[in-house]
Formats: structure tokens, sequence, C-alpha cells
């Protein structure tokens, strides 16, 4: 209810906006930004397509568009489980107990990604180099979500969602696309120190 809440307000819209506005090289920010509308359900509607599309589904409690991403069958699911917790691992960083999420979910494929990202910015901030950040945040974004999450979008376009979901879906997708190309050229180029 309070997420429905946070979009329905236009908070939600907000903080997207934001966020946005805050990342320099993505030059296509406004564009990103022109996917998200408006919800037009009600809660009950609104819980109930994603019920539908991300959680049990409509038949054999198997919904079209798992947030899982060991479910699109890019490597077997065990193995990409395996190697994602190996990768949080090596950043001494493991699962909570206390969400219970497993670790192909998106939402903690994403909050890895956070993580990288502010270490990063850490880095910076103290003149250190963030290469090690940079590429561990592209080879991460190549290897799970970035790969599978078109696949999701794909699949999410043939339900006919709700355009909040189908938009804010597009948008996670355009700006992993975005990220991995931006840390790509970084890499290739030297880092500058930002002295204060």
């Amino acid at each position: 209810m309070d997420f429905y809440k946070t979009v329905e307000s236009g908070e939600f819209f907000a903080t997207i906006r934001s966020i946005l506005n805050a990342l320099p090289h993505l030059e296509s920010a406004q564009s990103l930004e022109d996917k998200l509308s408006d919800v037009t359900a009600d809660f009950e509607e609104f819980c109930a397509e994603y019920l539908r599309l991300f959680d049990v589904g409509s038949r054999r409690g198997k919904p079209p568009c798992p947030l899982y991403g060991g479910e699109y069958g890019i490597r077997p699911r065990l193995d990409v489980m395996e190697e994602l917790v190996r990768f949080y691992g090596f950043f001494d960083l493991a699962l909570s107990q206390q969400d219970r999420e497993l670790p192909d979910h998106l939402s903690v494929e994403l909050e890895f990604l956070h993580y990288l990202a502010f270490r990063e910015g850490d880095a910076l901030a103290r003149c250190a180099d963030p290469s090690s950040y940079q590429r561990a945040q592209a080879d991460f974004i190549e290897r799970h979500a970035g790969q599978w999450l078109p696949i999701m979008q794909g699949k999410l376009e043939t339900q006919t969602p709700l355009p909040f979901f189908a938009e804010l879906v597009s948008l996670t997708t355009d700006l992993l696309r975005a990220d991995l190309g931006y840390l790509r050229s970084t890499l290739r180029r030297p880092q500058e120190c930002a002295t204060k």
C-alpha cells in the first residue's frame, strides 16, 4: 500500500526525475523519464496486476515474467545463483537473513549494483582508483540483470500489462544499457581526481 501511495501521489515520479537529472552520463534522461506515466489503476487492480505478471501468474502458479534472473534459461538457475553468491561474497556481502530474497531476484541484483556504484563514488572522492568497481559493475550488468531483463521486457510486452509496469521495466532496462555504455567508455579513458 505504501508503494502504491507513493506512486499515486507523484512522489515516486519526482524521485525518478531527480535521480535521472543527477546522472550526467545519461544524455537521454529526458526520454527515459518520459517512459513513466501516471498510475490509472486502483490499489486492488495494481496489486492483482503485479501478482499476475511477476509473482503467481494466472495459471499453474508460475508468472509470465518472474523477477528472478535464473528463470530465463540463459544458464541453469543453480549455476546462476551460485555465481551471484560468489560475486556478492567477493565484496564481503551476504544475503540478508531477514529479507529472504534469493540471489537472482531483480531487487537483490539492483541493490548490489547500487553498492558497487557507491563504492566507486567513494573511491573517486578519496582520489583512489575506481576502476575495479567500474569493471565489476560492467561485468555484473553484462552477466546478470542486463542480460535477462531485456528478455523479461519482451515477455512482458506480450501480456498487455498496466502501462506503469511496462514502462518501469523498460526504464530499468534502458538505464542498465546506458550505464553499461558509460562504464565501458569510462574504463577506456584515464580518471580525473576530483580534489576539493
